[in-house]
């Protein structure tokens, strides 16, 4: 399972920066806007993924 959660972030990790520099080149948009949609997306599938296996807690002050 280890190895298929390493080998996951390294494709996942790797790909994006293609696809940023694809957008740059392009000239669709900046890089500051293509990290900011990377980390968005990034942190939505973090949170779903929480809420599946129901390890999403609330904070409590």
């Amino acid at each position: 399972m280890n190895l298929f959660l390493y080998l996951s972030v390294v494709l996942i990790w790797g790909t994006t920066w293609i696809a940023i520099y694809a957008q740059q080149s392009a000239g669709i948009s900046a890089v500051t806007v293509a990290v900011f949609w990377r980390f968005l997306l990034a942190s939505l599938v973090m949170l779903l993924l929480l809420k599946l296996t129901k390890r999403l807690h609330r904070l409590t002050l």
